[in-house]
């Protein structure tokens, strides 16, 4: 079961509309790092939001510690994880490491990740 241990949160606007809690976000840098969106493929992520919301509601953001997240492929404990272009964690392979697989499971399930 899919557990947190939050360290590091904190709160911004979100910069689009986010549907989906557990998601991997970036910051926006067409309006100067102030909103969160949705990750790209392979790309660095700021944390994890930890809510669905509409486009300029606050968001909350874990960025260090135990978070929950959507998976986007199988996944099992003990790999390193990359984005998918639909926010999602999955093996890594060429993206940039986002974290380290605790709890794993199916597509769409909740997993638990040790961000890095």
């Amino acid at each position: 079961m899919a557990f947190e241990i939050p360290v590091l949160r904190w709160t911004r606007n979100a910069g689009e509309a986010l549907p989906l809690s557990y998601i991997c976000l970036k910051l926006d840098t067409t309006v100067d790092g102030n909103a969160f969106i949705q990750a790209t493929a392979g790309g660095a992520i700021v944390g994890v939001g930890q809510m669905n919301v509409l486009i300029n509601q606050e968001i909350v953001l874990e960025s260090k510690g135990l978070t929950k997240v959507v998976l986007g492929a199988t996944v099992t404990p003990g790999i390193l994880l990359e984005v998918d272009g639909s926010g999602r964690a999955i093996p890594k392979t060429t993206g940039a490491t986002i974290g380290y697989a605790v709890v794993g499971g199916a597509v769409n399930e909740i997993g638990t990740m040790l961000l890095v």
